[in-house]
């Protein structure tokens, strides 16, 4: 993973882990950041042209406030979208 990613994804992962709704971001493989979407406490909703702008993004992060691992809309949304990796943060 490039730098600038990383680097990219690990301060939005530390903006928030600890919050009580999930945020979910993509990002490009230069670091830049496609789209930044809050929802509600189990889950973030995209609209088509939201999940279009995602469309082959290098990483997909998000957080779930519960504590729990992916699911299985996650994945789907992953497989759909041809993501290079996912990634969850939980507190």
């Amino acid at each position: 993973m490039d730098i600038a990613l990383r680097r990219a994804v690990r301060r939005l992962e530390e903006e928030i882990a600890e919050q009580g709704f999930e945020t979910a971001a993509a990002f490009q493989a230069n670091g830049a950041l496609l789209l930044k979407k809050s929802g509600q406490r189990a889950e973030v909703r995209f609209a088509r042209e939201e999940a279009i702008r995602m469309l082959e993004a290098a990483v997909f992060t998000h957080n779930h406030p519960r504590n729990t691992s992916f699911s299985l809309a996650d994945v789907d949304l992953a497989w759909r979208l041809l993501i290079g990796e996912i990634r969850v943060i939980s507190p």
